[in-house]
């Protein structure tokens, strides 16, 4: 009996330490959605991937596109991104509707472009 009551406090406490950090996780979400940032790789990680929820229709899986948008390069206010996988869009497209949002959420950010120009090609080789 002692053990099962060491076991349901052991549960409880897990649960409550659990729901504490996800909490936690998920005010911090709320808080860096929509809010301004200041201008770091970090930063600009945060928001590209809060662009794949804010910018679904570039990103939704369930229709089999599989394009991922990365950080490939930053040099002061001058980001470029890295395009993998399959766009319903095209890929020059993706670039200015995620470069849009990231200035919004870093003003600082002066430009957004594509690490290289062969991977705005929209040729199902690039895929």
């Amino acid at each position: 009996m002692a053990r099962l009551c060491a076991r349901v406090a052991h549960v409880r406490y897990s649960a409550r330490r659990e729901n504490a950090r996800w909490r936690k996780n998920r005010s911090m979400l709320v808080r860096s959605s929509g809010q301004q940032l200041d201008l770091t790789e970090d930063n600009v990680r945060l928001v590209l991937k809060d662009a794949r929820t804010e910018l679904l229709q570039l990103f939704d899986e369930s229709v089999g596109i599989t394009g991922e948008v990365e950080l490939a390069d930053m040099d002061g206010p001058f980001v470029k991104l890295a395009l993998k996988g399959r766009f319903w869009h095209r890929r020059s497209d993706v670039v200015a509707r995620v470069g849009n949002y990231l200035q919004k959420r870093i003003p600082e950010i002066v430009e957004v472009e594509a690490e290289d120009e062969s991977m705005l090609d929209d040729s199902p080789e690039n895929f």
